[in-house]
């Protein structure tokens, strides 16, 4: 029951952390673009940077979904779910 609750915050934690990276690679992501339209970055770096926030997207899903069944196995060992 204590490493299902160890889990928890584990989880819980990475999301914060996770969030700020999606947050930093997204103005990574709209800073190319801006370069790209005064002419000083190219649409491979665009793709990169795209690449990149789309990954970070997909690990930030990842994690909530490890997170909510954390909760779930949570519940479980309370004996809240039948």
């Amino acid at each position: 029951m204590k490493s299902t609750f160890a889990e928890f915050h584990a989880f819980k934690q990475q999301i914060k952390t996770n969030e700020l990276v999606l947050n930093a690679t997204k103005l990574l992501l709209d800073t190319e673009n801006i370069k790209f339209q005064m002419g000083e970055s190219s649409l491979f770096l665009i793709n990169t940077r795209e690449l990149k926030f789309i990954e970070t997207e997909l690990k930030q899903v990842t994690l909530k979904v490890k997170f909510y069944n954390s909760i779930y196995k949570n519940l479980w060992s309370l004996g809240s779910l039948n």
